[in-house]
């Protein structure tokens, strides 16, 4: 059964208890899509086949969810703020079983099966498992670089394959797809200027910005 860590403390968190109720649901969601992913959230234009709504309210909430400390935005897609503290890798689910096992039925075999040092991390919950989409034998691990191209493509248009290359080449990557982030949010009639501006601007190391 797939599962990630959720503390009781989180619903009494600063961060968490001045959410609306649209960007908790969303927190939640992106938590879930994190646990199946190892931590990673895709890109919009792969998440919005996991997502059902509006895109443009999905990227309202991810960026106000990012504002606030709640998710991290990686070079290509987000995580969950201090994933690795929270969803630490824990003890075998299988190993405790047994230990169940043996200590239900008196069994001396629990001492056979206690590995030979403590694990690094406190063992209170259960093995995580892969995510079904690769689960199964041969299934491909997506291609984060592929995925931002192919989602840079469909939203600029194919004509301008050379424009996003020398965007991504003068600004880096994380800044173009930031840019992205921003028209997509204002609807902007004219991506590439409204993207090029943004880059221009300054905006670099910044949230995109939302102009009203």
């Amino acid at each position: 059964m797939l599962w990630l860590r959720f503390y009781h403390s989180a619903i009494r968190h600063p961060k968490v208890v001045q959410l609306s109720d649209r960007d908790f649901r969303m927190w939640i969601q992106l938590l879930a899509i994190a646990g199946e992913n190892d931590g990673h959230i895709p890109p919009i234009d792969i998440l919005k086949g996991v997502l059902s709504g509006r895109i443009d309210a999905h990227l309202a909430s991810i960026y106000r969810l990012t504002k606030r400390g709640l998710i991290d935005e990686l070079e290509s897609g987000w995580r969950p703020h201090n994933w690795e503290k929270h969803q630490y890798k824990s003890d075998c689910s299988t190993d405790r079983s047994r230990k169940h096992r043996a200590q239900r039925n008196g069994s001396a075999t629990l001492h056979a099966t206690r590995p030979a040092t403590l694990p690094a991390t406190p063992p209170d919950t259960e093995q995580r498992y892969p995510s079904p989409a690769n689960a199964e034998e041969g299934a491909d691990v997506v291609d984060l670089d592929k995925a931002f191209w192919d989602g840079a493509v469909a939203f600029f248009g194919p004509s301008k394959r050379a424009l996003i290359g020398r965007m991504v080449k003068d600004y880096g990557r994380p800044a173009v797809l930031k840019a992205i982030t921003a028209a997509q949010l204002e609807h902007a009639v004219d991506p590439a200027t409204y993207v090029l501006g943004v880059l221009k601007a300054g905006n670099r190391d910044d949230q995109p910005v939302i102009l009203c």
